[in-house]
């Protein structure tokens, strides 16, 4: 069982390495590597939504039966737009947290460009100074 910090916290990982590329090589240079954290970010809101009951517009109330069956353009439509608020919020706190950390970002990346992998201690050493 997970809570909604949790599944929130999850969401902010997905969304994460995104924000990464894009603080550090700009918005028009996001390459296609996080395709499959976005469906699993979108995944995780449209649960949150239409399932576990933490929905802005339809309150404690789950649509799982309705989703699993016909859904109303209208109904799909607000589904829709209470995930994507989530997704922006949380890409908005991964940019945040990222540009807290960013002189440790940017080491890191620099050393992932020159090493393609880091193990434990290099990434502490490199943390450290």
């Amino acid at each position: 069982l997970l809570s909604y910090k949790q599944l929130l916290a999850s969401i902010d990982v997905s969304m994460g390495g995104r924000a990464a590329e894009e603080l550090i090589y700009g918005s028009d240079q996001i390459t296609t590597g996080c395709s499959s954290d976005l469906v699993n970010a979108t995944n995780i809101a449209k649960k949150l939504i239409s399932e576990y009951g933490y929905s802005q517009t339809f309150g404690l109330n789950s649509l799982e039966n309705e989703i699993t069956s016909s859904i109303s353009p209208q109904l799909d439509l607000k589904v829709h737009d209470e995930v994507k608020k989530m997704l922006d919020e949380s890409y908005k706190r991964s940019i945040k947290i990222l540009k807290y950390h960013l002189n440790e970002h940017r080491r890191l990346s620099d050393a992932l460009l020159v090493h393609e992998t880091l193990e434990e201690n290099q990434i502490k050493q490199i943390l450290s100074g």
